[in-house]
């Protein structure tokens, strides 16, 4: 399309044509000449046309696991790495430990690499995920944040979604200077 001499090619939408001219809008996929909303896999964007695969959730526009617990930060500051823990009774989850005690941590959205913030989407919103499929009944499970590092001259916003199956979650929201660390979270499991 062309105005004042100044031309654009519009994005195709959902089930219209598409090729190397002519991309897809938004987050969907050209497959076979068609724009379509194929499944989003782990750690991977959704919204009400994407979807996730099976067994996933769209959690804050990521595709994450879910399972009986699920521990999710979400975050918008692109010049901050905040990082999830969560104390189970055989260790703690984190960025350097992504398994322990049946929890798995998923999803790890940015972080700080030689002066640099690496984010699956600078301009979304950001999300770590752990999930336990079958927990043990425990009173040793909590969670907390900590801001590993952030260029903000303010303190990061954060939400912090503790979900049990079968009860409404747990929403603890806060704010994070560089380096601190929030208070923990008890799991009640």
């Amino acid at each position: 399309q062309c105005t004042d001499g100044v031309c654009a090619v519009i994005p195709a939408e959902l089930g219209e044509a598409c090729d190397d001219t002519i991309p897809c809008a938004g987050l969907l996929t050209c497959d076979d000449g068609v724009c379509a909303a194929l499944p989003a896999g782990v750690g991977e964007s959704c919204d009400d046309v994407v979807t996730c695969v099976e067994g996933l959730q769209c959690f804050e526009g990521i595709c994450v696991h879910t399972g009986a617990i699920n521990v999710s930060l979400s975050w918008t500051d692109s010049l901050a790495d905040l990082d999830l823990y969560v104390e189970t009774p055989a260790g703690i989850i984190n960025y350097a430990n992504r398994e322990a005690g049946g929890g798995v941590l998923d999803v790890d959205d940015c972080s700080f690499d030689k002066g640099d913030y690496l984010c699956t989407d600078p301009t979304g919103t950001h999300v770590e995920n752990v999930y336990f499929e079958d927990p043990t009944p425990s009173d040793s499970y909590a969670a907390w944040v900590r801001n590993a590092n952030s260029d903000s001259a303010d303190p990061v916003e954060y939400t912090l979604t503790i979900q049990i199956e079968g009860d409404d979650p747990i929403v603890v929201t806060g704010a994070l200077a560089r380096r601190a660390t929030s208070d923990p979270v008890a799991i009640p499991y």
